[in-house]
């Protein structure tokens, strides 16, 4: 972080850290709001299930990256070299996540 002097500046580094952070929420409550919504006009069944399967779905992605993003910032720090292996990683749990949206859509 930078340190900030003006309200323009703290503005600024605000809104870059709110955005992202806001747009991944809203895209996450909105992914599990339209599929609640929509399993609701099949069954009251389904509609339990993805209820269920949404709640421990958000807790188990949302548990990982953040164990992923933390350990390998900190392996990072100690040597340069794990960087690479954090990218891959990561790329590899956003294809997780693409694949998981693929199939739900299916």
């Amino acid at each position: 972080m930078q340190q900030t002097k003006t309200v323009s500046q703290k503005l600024k580094q605000f809104f870059g850290l709110f955005i992202p952070i806001f747009v991944t929420q809203t895209s996450l409550f909105a992914m599990q709001f339209f599929n609640t919504t929509m399993a609701g006009h099949v069954s009251s069944q389904d509609l339990a299930g993805v209820a269920i399967g949404a709640s421990i779905w958000t807790a188990i992605s949302t548990g990982l990256a953040g164990i992923l993003l933390s350990v390998f910032i900190h392996l990072t720090r100690i040597s340069k070299k794990w960087l690479k292996v954090f990218y891959s990683l990561l790329l590899y749990f956003n294809c997780l996540m693409l694949l998981r949206l693929q199939f739900k859509a299916l």
